[in-house]
């Protein structure tokens, strides 16, 4: 796994692609972690990392938001296990160094401190509030994008994945499971929004396309003038930057606490 961690952290995302270096991770992975894994297991964090830096640089690829918002959860999984186990010795490291317990192994100074950085209750709440934060702004930008693509099919289905509160099934994203219920209303905030912001485009975009059949011009033509007005301060979309930053600020933070001691 050393030789993995190694090769992903050599690698500049910023630059243009590196083939043979993705391809020697690729065949690292197969052959000495996905052969020897465990199905039902979360994949190691470098692992999830090394994808996530794939879907968002260096450009976001709108398509696969259903999967970084699928790895970003697997990450927060991690996060908060680490969070609880840290804790956990933090209380025991606690309790034994007032024990007469000779036998009991205690923390370095240098664990201690590990442990307390990762435990430390504000550095939880930032953490959480920009994985939320994320999670909510790429169900938003996806949305966006459908509508943008015209994928109407795709646009209900997603509404009901990304805010199963409009709907009676249950929620079936790995990211859902585990929101508050403040962070539930949020969600369902952005929901609001989303579903305002389709009404609204659907009636735009049927004054635009009536307007441009009464000056003469033919019905399917007028597709091609809805795409080009798309982009007019109107109807903003989700700058993919902006999400690409709180998505590299996550997995920044997630690397700074998890790093080798």
């Amino acid at each position: 796994m050393d030789v993995l961690i190694k090769r992903i952290e050599d690698l500049n995302f910023q630059r243009p692609y590196d083939r043979e270096t993705h391809k020697k991770i690729y065949s690292y992975i197969n052959e000495n972690v996905l052969s020897v894994a465990d199905q039902d297991e979360c994949p190691p964090l470098q692992i999830l990392i090394y994808a996530v830096e794939n879907i968002i640089s260096p450009d976001l690829i709108r398509l696969q938001i259903p999967h970084l918002l699928h790895l970003l959860a697997h990450i927060e999984c991690i996060r908060r296990r680490a969070v609880k186990q840290a804790s956990r010795a933090l209380s025991w490291n606690d309790y034994f160094s007032d024990s007469d317990e000779r036998r009991a192994v205690l923390l370095t100074e240098q664990e201690r401190k590990f442990m307390e950085q990762i435990s430390d209750e504000s550095e939880q709440a930032g953490d959480r509030k920009l994985y939320a934060t994320v999670i909510f702004r790429l169900c938003q930008l996806h949305i966006h994008s459908l509508w943008r693509d015209d994928t109407e099919d795709q646009l209900q289905d997603y509404m009901a994945q990304y805010f199963p509160s409009f709907t009676n099934q249950q929620p079936n994203r790995l990211f859902y499971l585990d929101l508050s219920q403040d962070e539930q209303r949020q969600l369902r905030d952005v929901g609001k929004t989303c579903a305002k912001f389709l009404r609204d485009a659907s009636e735009w975009e049927t004054r635009l396309e009536q307007a441009w059949v009464a000056k003469g011009y033919a019905r399917n033509s007028a597709l091609l003038h809805i795409d080009s007005c798309v982009k007019t301060p109107d109807f903003p979309l989700m700058i993919s930057t902006v999400s690409k930053s709180f998505c590299r600020s996550a997995v920044r933070n997630l690397k700074k606490n998890f790093q080798s001691r």
